[in-house]
């Protein structure tokens, strides 16, 4: 794979072959413009045949699997599409908040820049006016999609947080991130506005009051009154974060030895706390109980690994106050996310098993008392 796309990372080079037109779903992916997608990224080779199927379960986008017959070879070529959500509110979602920008911009100019194992960009375009984009990205089969029902276990999570520290090590108090005007949190971008996060919080009570305990209600009544110290600026070391690290997020392979993680989904990557990436991953993988059980040791071996890769600012302590106030971000993805996005009965019963875990976390945690 990677002699076959050697060129990729020069496509803005790329002067004497035209650029495809944008598509935006995957029955235009025709044997035309595949053709001219590889003439553009400087690839010999002429695809004679596409078949394509429906991969991935999320509701901002819509991935497929392709599968490309090859002139003059017995091996096919696979690769991952991405494109806007069918579903309107999801499109809107994706376009309105910026997060199919945010994910072809991070592939184009950041992914270079970290260590974390990611697919390999073999082509991306989008128009900035309405968000339509097209990514096209190695096929990490047959590596498989975690499950955010079914959880993971403690071998699982530890290869997970030595990706986390991959992806925040590299960039760790690098202030040029702020320049990034895509991504969450970068300079002058602007923390959701109490008024909507209380709008969004009264249609997600509406809707799943009835499937909530009281006591994890009231982790958002408090996060949602306490909102505007919440939604302060952070203060400690900044790096670059996923926004959305999930088990529905990675990709596993099972290997003699160990697990090898590939991370997908940027389309919430932003600069900020490394914390928060920990918290929401930690908090949406275990029951509360076997959580409890292995947060400090996987805490302390995630801290490990940053120091492996040279962040010697950051203490466990600083560490922990960190876990214990971003343990909302999972909560608060549910309570937005549910609302956004196209509704599925799969999408509720995960948003439900988010705010049940993370509102535990909270509560474990004292979250409130950093508010």
């Amino acid at each position: 794979m990677a002699e076959f796309w050697a060129v990729q990372g020069r496509v803005s080079n790329v002067i004497e072959t035209k650029r495809p037109p944008l598509v935006t779903n995957p029955q235009a992916l025709d044997l035309a413009w595949v053709n001219q997608m590889l003439d553009f990224v400087g690839s010999k080779t002429k695809a004679s045949g596409i078949r394509s199927a429906a991969i991935g379960t999320g509701q901002t986008a819509h991935s497929e699997r392709f599968v490309f017959s090859l002139q003059g070879s017995d091996q096919p070529l696979s690769l991952v599409g991405k494109f806007p959500s069918p579903d309107a509110t999801s499109r809107a979602t994706g376009h309105t908040h910026g997060a199919y920008r945010r994910e072809v911009y991070f592939y184009q100019q950041l992914a270079s820049k970290v260590a974390v194992k990611i697919p390999q960009l073999i082509y991306a375009d989008i128009n900035p006016e309405n968000s339509d984009f097209v990514l096209l990205l190695e096929d990490a089969s047959p590596a498989k999609q975690g499950d955010q029902l079914a959880g993971c276990d403690a071998t699982a999570a530890a290869a997970v947080l030595e990706q986390a520290a991959a992806l925040h090590a590299p960039l760790w108090g690098n202030g040029s991130l702020e320049g990034y005007d895509f991504l969450n949190g970068a300079a002058g971008s602007q923390p959701l506005e109490t008024a909507l996060i209380e709008a969004l919080w009264h249609q997600f009570v509406a809707r799943y009051s009835q499937r909530l305990p009281r006591n994890i209600v009231a982790v958002g009544e408090t996060l949602v009154a306490g909102w505007s110290s919440y939604a302060q600026a952070y203060s400690g070391p900044k790096t670059l974060t996923h926004g959305d690290f999930r088990l529905d997020n990675l990709l596993f392979d099972q290997h003699a030895g160990g697990v090898a993680v590939t991370v997908v989904d940027w389309q919430t990557v932003g600069v900020g706390c490394a914390a928060q990436d920990v918290a929401y991953f930690l908090g949406s993988s275990f029951t509360p109980e076997l959580r409890r059980e292995l947060e400090p040791q996987l805490l302390a071996n995630y801290l490990t690994q940053l120091q492996r890769r040279g962040v010697t600012d950051y203490s466990f302590d600083q560490l922990w106050a960190d876990y214990r106030r971003y343990a909302y971000a999972g909560y608060l993805m549910a309570v937005i996310a549910s609302i956004l996005v196209e509704q599925t009965p799969r999408g509720d019963d995960m948003f439900m098993l988010m705010a049940m875990r993370h509102g535990q976390q909270a509560i474990d945690l004292d979250s409130a008392a950093t508010l």
